[in-house]
């Protein structure tokens, strides 16, 4: 009890000496909590600011990778066409690979962070990542893209849940929420900066010989190396042998955790906490979580840039701009939410569950719609609401477990959990099922429904004057939608809604097995017509191939041989019945994909045949031409043409805002170049006509 200083001080009312007590108890509170809050703004600049910029980079290194999906490929050097013309199932697997091994070793990784010390299990994440980033940009094939996509993700793995775990040496739970919004908010933010990067890089396109998306993986994989040695000098370990903080200090951090809080002189693994670990029913409660949210919410985030592209857009520069403004809002929705769940205004577990309803309602409305500026709108809506759902909770998640080794395990298998979105994401998010992608919001019912499963029918038609297919699951990246139509024999119209490129999974031989018994057929300007009985090879396949049927009987002698080796890349199977047809033999699931059922009944009559109007033709070649147009950068102006602009207008900018155009547009800047020079051109006619006078 505190002293009494003046016995008249009894008589006085309400007064009581436990309440003095209190009071300087109080007063003592607020000075440590004074103090720790200044100490905590030291740690943050050490140590939360620059885990946060590192964590900017690792996310940019991460899904750089969707940046390179589309990066110059209307140039016709894109990544897909360059590793030996990826067909959308080889690209899924590229960009999934890399969570197999992020996802396995994430636990491991975080325990032995506590057994290296974080500064040095830190910065060799960092560096053997950067290494690991640049090498993919000198891949060469589909087999060295899918390994070093692996050894990224075996290099990387453990670098978040580290640095939750590390923070929690630092931080009690309740100062958490605002601090991981932040560092998981400069994650988001990462895809503002990545698009801007890849819109930059794409104009390095064909620089010392490489592509652009080569370059993409070389430039951003030198920043993780430089982070990593830094990482290794200068990164405070733990508050007990911080050398930025006076002993006072250190006392204060440590008794402002909790006592279940990780400790630095615990031992790195005791098995009594894994077990106990294991019988806590919230383990199994956030794992659910975060596996259901991972793959139900946040995988269209990893090919973002595609799925603009394929919203209509005709240059892939712009289509990386407009991916930036999904990942800003992203960005904003989360600093603004962690702030007022730090002020204790809003429930994080109520914000769980209305940033989830929200991404419901944005996939139902994109799943209904066809408007463009709609879907970008709501596309936006739905990655900024599945962004925010995570670091909302973590603390929650951290607050729920005790000691060292259950802290660094649980962290490491939770978020172990969340990488099931980047194994599930690329799949569903494949470019043949754009731009609806209905295979992921109705994935549920169509799992065992054979019906909408593309048709494994593709029959020889030598009367046919194009390529047709029924399924859209059959093109790959450079389809176009174009509406237009095919006839019939008999003079029947077909509806077209699409245009692109196939390439045929299939077998050459029905006694080969092993690699040497698959190949692939490149069909080019197949139309995508949706009510075709079956799919249709027509008579343009002979400028690249040369298609033999011999006899009726032995058809392993009709086959599809390639003009420029000669070898053999499909065989075809008859089909007997009122008539005959030659379907071309098809791989199947692993090396092709899953097909549904054969549309032919031997009892029925066919007729295989489609004719593309040359009106129609012409029409898809005035569309080219045009896009072709828009995207093309016009000739730089000469000393002469900048001279009369000068002379005339003043600059080019108040010259084309003169004539209604815009200086930001490449079609109206080529416009008004147009204009200009027939203006030069009338001027010497008048000075040429002056000078007869």
């Amino acid at each position: 009890m505190a002293p009494v200083k003046n016995r008249n001080d009894l008589d006085k009312p309400g007064f009581s000496p436990a309440e003095e007590e209190v009071g300087i108890t109080t007063n003592s509170h607020q000075r440590t909590d004074r103090n720790l809050q200044k100490i905590h703004r030291e740690v943050d600049f050490r140590i939360l600011l620059w885990y946060s910029f590192v964590y900017l980079i690792m996310r940019i290194d991460v899904t750089n990778i969707s940046n390179a999906a589309i990066i110059n490929i209307e140039e016709g050097n894109g990544i897909k066409k360059e590793l030996g013309n990826l067909s959308s199932e080889q690209w899924a697997w590229a960009l999934s690979i890399f969570y197999y091994p992020y996802m396995f070793f994430e636990p491991a990784s975080t325990v032995l962070l506590k057994r290296w010390s974080p500064s040095v299990w830190m910065s060799r994440i960092m560096i053997t990542w950067g290494i690991i980033s640049m090498c993919q940009g000198a891949t060469r094939n589909y087999a060295g893209i899918l390994a070093t996509r692996f050894f990224l993700g075996l290099a990387e793995a453990g670098f978040y849940p580290g640095v939750l775990y590390h923070l929690s040496f630092w931080y009690n739970t309740d100062r958490m929420p605002l601090r991981l919004a932040f560092f998981y908010a400069s994650g988001v933010f990462s895809g503002t900066v990545s698009g801007l990067l890849a819109y930059a890089i794409s104009f390095m396109n064909k620089a010392g010989g490489l592509s652009g998306w080569r370059w993409v993986f070389i430039l951003e994989g030198i920043p993780p190396i430089l982070c990593g040695v830094y990482t290794y000098f200068f990164l405070p370990n733990y508050p007990e042998n911080s050398n930025f903080l006076s002993e006072s200090e250190k006392q204060t951090v440590l008794e402002g955790l909790s006592s279940d809080a990780p400790k630095m002189k615990a031992k790195t693994f005791q098995w009594e906490e894994v077990k106990i670990l294991l019988r806590d029913p919230t383990m199994i409660t956030f794992s659910l979580l975060w596996i259901t949210h991972g793959i139900g919410g946040w995988g269209i985030s990893f090919v973002l840039p595609t799925v603009i592209y394929e919203l209509g857009m005709t240059n892939t520069g712009i289509a990386q701009l407009m991916s930036m403004p999904p990942s800003s809002l992203a960005f904003l929705t989360l600093v603004i939410l962690g702030y007022f769940i730090r002020l204790d205004k809003l429930n994080c577990w109520i914000v769980a569950i209305a940033l989830e309803l929200v991404s419901i309602i944005s996939y139902i409305i994109l799943l209904t719609t066809d408007n463009t500026i709609v879907k970008y709108i709501f596309i936006m809506i739905s990655n900024a609401a599945a962004s925010c759902v995570y670091p909302v909770i973590w603390p929650e998640r951290i607050r729920a477990v005790k000691g060292t080794t259950s802290s660094a395990l649980a962290i490491g298998i939770t978020n172990a959990c969340a990488q099931l979105m980047g194994i599930v994401g690329p799949q569903v998010y494949q470019s043949k099922f754009g731009p609806s992608y209905h295979r992921l919001t109705m994935a549920a019912p169509s799992q065992n429904n054979e019906a909408s499963l593309p048709s494994p029918a593709w029959v020889w038609s030598n009367n046919s004057d194009v390529h047709a297919a029924r399924d859209r699951s059959w093109f790959g990246d450079d389809y176009t939608p174009f509406q237009s139509f095919v006839t019939g024999m008999l003079g029947d119209s077909i509806e077209v809604v699409g245009i692109g490129t196939v390439d045929l999974p299939t077998k050459t031989s029905p006694k080969k097995t092993g690699p040497s018994s698959h190949g692939v057929v490149r069909l080019k300007n197949v139309l995508h017509a949706p009510r075709l009985t079956c799919n249709i090879i027509g008579k343009p396949i002979l400028k690249d191939y040369g298609v033999q049927i011999r006899s009726s009987n032995k058809h392993t002698s009709d086959s599809i041989t390639s003009h420029s080796d000669g070898r053999t890349v499909a065989y075809f199977k008859s089909i007997t019945g009122n008539v005959m047809f030659w379907e071309v033999r098809l791989s199947g699931p692993l090396v092709g994909p899953k097909v549904g059922p054969s549309p032919f009944r031997p009892s029925d009559d066919y007729m295989i045949h489609a004719f593309w109007p040359d009106s129609e033709r012409r029409r898809f070649a005035a569309l080219q031409a045009s896009r072709q147009a828009q995207t093309k950068v016009s000739e730089p102006l000469t000393q002469n043409e900048k001279a009369w602009l000068k002379k005339h207008h003043g600059s080019e900018f108040k010259f084309l805002r003169d004539h209604g155009l815009s200086i930001y547009e490449d079609e109206d800047r080529e416009e008004g170049r147009t204009i200009l020079r027939a203006l030069m051109s009338d001027d010497d006619d008048d000075d040429d006509d002056d000078s007869e006078i």
